[in-house]
């Protein structure tokens, strides 16, 4: 398989990877937690000073209560009692529809969302490709950066192990990085690739790199 027959046909598969992920990633919300921990039946502390200085508090959904897609949620409180980070298990029935097992949320001091994380079930992996995502965000709570990791075996197939994807403030992508394995680096000579878009989202330019150094340039 020549150099850029390879590269061109793992950059068609992997945009189809980032496409999927995202379709997922946008079916999931955290806004559940706006109606509030009413509806819990089994609540528990599980550390009384975490990372944030607060509380750890773990919240049991049990079956027939809502939300019904939900299995457990782990909050995460500040010292000033501000929730700073949730974590989402999703049930056994939303993960094989959806295709996500659990997602976390990380919220900044002043309640804005400042990072997202999406694990995706082990089927889903195996059909996509992908085995989680994270987003991170402006502080107007778009996103700025989006990280896929894929699968061991997809990265074994296609010699690609993680996609990232850098957005400018209207939403769009500015940029994309792509990091292969070392058994595609040693057959290929390269082990990352940027890609740069123009205002249409169109491919303006592509950089290859053997470890920091620019080899390539199309």
């Amino acid at each position: 398989m020549g150099f850029v027959v390879s590269f061109r046909q793992i950059a068609r598969e992997d945009q189809g990877m980032r496409m999927a992920a995202c379709v997922v990633v946008a079916v999931i919300s955290f806004s559940v937690l706006g109606c509030g921990l009413a509806f819990a039946t089994k609540e528990s502390i599980l550390s009384d000073k975490n990372d944030f200085g607060g509380k750890t508090i773990e919240v049991i959904i049990e079956q027939g209560e809502a939300p019904p897609e939900i299995q457990k949620i782990l909050a995460s409180y500040d010292e000033a009692d501000r929730i700073r980070k949730t974590e989402i298990t999703y049930t056994e029935a939303f993960g094989n529809e959806k295709g996500v097992a659990r997602a976390i949320e990380y919220l900044s001091p002043d309640g804005k969302v400042a990072k997202r994380e999406y694990y995706y079930t082990d089927t889903f992996g195996n059909k996509k490709g992908v085995a989680s995502a994270t987003e991170y965000y402006y502080a107007d709570e778009k996103v700025a950066k989006a990280e896929f990791i894929y699968t061991d075996t997809f990265a074994r197939e296609k010699g690609v192990t993680r996609g990232t994807e850098y957005y400018d403030e209207n939403g769009k992508v500015a940029k994309a990085e792509f990091s292969y394995t070392d058994a595609f680096a040693k057959e290929e000579g390269v082990n990352k690739r940027i890609e740069y878009y123009d205002a249409e989202g169109k491919p303006a330019k592509r950089e290859f790199y053997r470890g920091n150094i620019l080899i390539r340039g199309e």
